[in-house]
Formats: C-alpha cells, sequence, structure tokens
C-alpha cells in the first residue's frame, strides 16, 4: 500500500532510525524500525529525518514509501514493529531500479513452511530465495523466479527455518526465522515485548521496582509488600512478594484501568492459604456490584469473576492450584463473553452483562471484608500484570505463556 510511513501507536511521523550499527545511545524517545521477528534495528530520536539502511548498503533517506510501521511503546527504547513483506522506496535520488527492501513473512504448519517475499505491486521480477536450517548455511531454494510465495517440506530433524530473499540487484535481506516449538505470531520476542506489542494501558513487570511500564498509574505497596524474590523471567527479575497476611499492593481508581473490554493478566505463584481464599487481582466497586476478580479460591482453585450490577457475579472455574508454581491467569471480556485462560489454556467461557468498577482501586493480593477493610491477602509471588483495553485472542494468550522463560 502507497503511503508515508505511519505511527500508529505513537506522534505522526517523521521518525525513525539511523544506518544500523550506530552507537549512539536511545533514549525512551526513541523509535526503532525492524520486522516483528528479526529487527534490523535502526534508532534516532523522534521528530529526526527518517533513515534505513537500504539494500544496496548505503544509508538512505526515505521520501516516501510503499509500507507502514507500527509503534510499540517500551522503556528504552520503544519499538517499531514492520509488517513482513517487500517493500520499495523513493529517495533523492528516485526509485532506482532493485532497490527493494525485503522482510520475508515465514508461517510454520508442520511439516510445511509457507514464505512470502512479495506482492502485488512490489518493485522487482526476479526473485532469489534462500533457505537455512538448524543455524546452518544459506542454500539457494529458489533461483530467479517470478513466484511471490513459495513452499517446502522440512524434515522432522529441523528445529528452525530462516528465509532470506533478494530481487535482482539488491542485497539479501536479514534472514527471518520460525521454529517448532514458537510459530505463533510474536514469536521471537521476549515475553515484555509481546506485552507491550499488545498496546496495555498499564503493564507492572516488577523488574526492578513497582513502577508502571506502559502508562503512568502510580502503584502503592502496603503491609510491608517488596519487589523482591525471583520473576518469572528468570535470574535478574523480580516479583511483588506478598505474605498472605498484610502485604497487598494497590492503584487508585483510574477509568482505563477499567474498560468495558478488557484484558487483565497476570502471573501468580502460590506458595501458601491452602484452603483459604487469597485474590490475585481486585478491581470491584465499594457496593460489591461491578468489576472483576482473580482469585485462588478456598477450594484451591483459579478463579475469575464478573459483576454485573446485581449480587450474583458471574463466574469461571479454572482447575487446581499448583503450590510454588508459577501460573499464567488471564481473563478476556469482548463485550458479550468472557474467557479465563489458565498456563496458557482456555478453562472456560461464559456470556455476561458485565459492568465495569466505576470507583474501586485496583488491588493486587488483596480483597475486602463485609466491612470494607483489607483482608483475602495473596501468600505467594505475583508478578507481570498488565491491563489491556481489550480483548486478547486465544493466539495471543498461548504466545504470551509460551515466551515466559521462567514458567
Amino acid at each position: 500500500m502507497r503511503g508515508p510511513i505511519v505511527l500508529v501507536a505513537g506522534a505522526a511521523l517523521i521518525a525513525a532510525g539511523a544506518a544500523p550499527g550506530a552507537s549512539k545511545p536511545c533514549a525512551a524517545t526513541c523509535i526503532h524500525v525492524g520486522s516483528h521477528l528479526n529487527p534490523v534495528r535502526a534508532s534516532a530520536h523522534v521528530g529526526e529525518p527518517i533513515g534505513f539502511l537500504a539494500v544496496d548498503g548505503r544509508p538512505h533517506r526515505i521520501r516516501s514509501a510503499f509500507f507502514s510501521v507500527t509503534a510499540v511503546r517500551g522503556k528504552n527504547p520503544p519499538v517499531v514493529r514492520l509488517s513482513a513483506g517487500s517493500y520499495g522506496y523513493r529517495d533523492a535520488t528516485g526509485a532506482g531500479s532493485g532497490r527493494v527492501l525485503v522482510v520475508p513473512s515465514v508461517k510454520l504448519r508442520s511439516p510445511m513452511l509457507q514464505a512470502t517475499w512479495a506482492a502485488r505491486g512490489t518493485p522487482g521480477r526476479s526473485w532469489r530465495v534462500w533457505l537455512s536450517t538448524n543455524g546452518g548455511r544459506r542454500k539457494v531454494w529458489l533461483a530467479k523466479t517470478t513466484a511471490w510465495t513459495g513452499t517446502v517440506h522440512l524434515a522432522r530433524s529441523v528445529r528452525e527455518a530462516c528465509v532470506t530473499a533478494a530481487t535482482t540487484g539488491a542485497a539479501p535481506s536479514p534472514p527471518v526465522c520460525v521454529g517448532r516449538a514458537a510459530t505463533s505470531p510474536g514469536s521471537g520476542l521476549a515475553y515484555r515485548e509481546l506485552v507491550l506489542a499488545a498496546h496495555p494501558v498499564a503493564f507492572w513487570p516488577f523488574a526492578a521496582d513497582e513502577k508502571d511500564a506502559a502508562g503512568t498509574h502510580p502503584l502503592a505497596l502496603a503491609g510491608g509488600a517488596a519487589v523482591a524474590g525471583a520473576g518469572i523471567e528468570g535470574p535478574g527479575d523480580s516479583a511483588l512478594a506478598l505474605d498472605g497476611h498484610a502485604r497487598y499492593a494497590s492503584s487508585p481508581f483510574a477509568a482505563d484501568l477499567n474498560p468495558r473490554r478488557f484484558t487483565f493478566e497476570a502471573w501468580a505463584r502460590a506458595d501458601g492459604g491452602a484452603g483459604t481464599a487469597r485474590k490475585v487481582l481486585v478491581e470491584r466497586d465499594p457496593n460489591g456490584l461491578r468489576g472483576v476478580i482473580l482469585e485462588a479460591t478456598a477450594k484451591d482453585t483459579w478463579k475469575a469473576w464478573l459483576g454485573h450490577g446485581s449480587k450474583s457475579w458471574d463466574a469461571i472455574t479454572g482447575p487446581a492450584v499448583v503450590r510454588g508454581r508459577w501460573t499464567h491467569l488471564v481473563l478476556t471480556y469482548d463485550g458479550a463473553s468472557a474467557t479465563f485462560y489458565v498456563a496458557g489454556a482456555k478453562a472456560g467461557s461464559v456470556f455476561t452483562p458485565f459492568r465495569p468498577n466505576d470507583s474501586g482501586a485496583l488491588g493486587l493480593g488483596v480483597g475486602r471484608s463485609a466491612a470494607g477493610a483489607p483482608a483475602f491477602f495473596f501468600d505467594g509471588l505475583l508478578d507481570d500484570v498488565a491491563v489491556y483495553p481489550h480483548a486478547l485472542t486465544a493466539a495471543d494468550v498461548a504466545a504470551h505463556h509460551a515466551a515466559a522463560k521462567g514458567r
């Protein structure tokens, strides 16, 4: 599609990258350019002229392009995801023969690998495509082909396959890879990159502190709660440490933390409190009629609750709580039905006239007693809590679960 580069989640653009390899540090206001699997990363501060390393090996300033990019907010730096395909551009010297940046799209439906490296209207008529497997040297798959897509049968021994492509007169593209165990969209990205790519309104990764990595929602620690221990991302990561007695965290009411369509996502490790109700996440109004609850129940099962303005709440019960095991909890609502996922798998769904909380604070590791006092404390660790203003798909949930290193 012809048109200027567009940042979907950032300011309107003229922004993006200097030549790859630049050592200039990139502050939080920088933007990277690259594919969603293998970023060809180039960075520059927002507002600087657009630049990119062209396939002829020389940096060019892009005047207009046949592609768009999507800004993904991150702490340092934000990431821009480039749509898969092949892209022509015009620079100060004109379009130029063979000046095509190729970012193949690769999918694996075992045992067949399908790659697409061009689209109708793409500059370039004669393509050379290479395939490499298991980290080995690339081999010519197709030579001087006019096809835009191809399929190849992979042997059972292939764990990873990478595709590289180029049109006549252009340098080969960077490889785009897919693995047997990581075939979902976004595979190859770190867990937190996947979360930020889904545009949460709030994200508390608890990597080193309790700050919101996606928005500006403050989180207050109470009762001795601390960011400590080992988080879901393994060594070097931390989590919210709770004791089941007085420790919890809370964030003041904010409308964007209570969307009408939503996803609530959290990792929980229950270390104690068996046989008691332990709240993971609570957003409900003081009257107890609206909002969302994620918990470990007194029957030691994971459970999600959705209020709809009456005394009776809708609920979805998940599998048994396993002490000492990190568990991925995701609750989505698309405006008609809610779905509860536990450990990447669907636990159940319910149609519900859900009504969002309209005044209560968000609580992590805590609920409220009948008198309104903090109660139902969680005993264990919570990590990577996120709130999204839309429902994640089952594929998104599975990808998030698979990407976490320490699960």
